[in-house]
């Protein structure tokens, strides 16, 4: 079974978290580092 069929059925369900946009330097340190689980979505406030 694929992950996009697991997905649909709700048995997986996605990692994200919000930072502000001035931290753009650490979160892109942190994804060559292999340190974000999921998605991190800019907070443009």
């Amino acid at each position: 079974m694929t992950q996009t069929m697991k997905a649909a059925e709700a048995k997986m369900a996605a990692h994200v978290s919000w930072d502000k946009l001035d931290n753009i330097d650490a979160i892109f340190a942190r994804m060559e580092h292999g340190r974000i689980d999921g998605r991190i979505v800019p907070d443009l406030d």
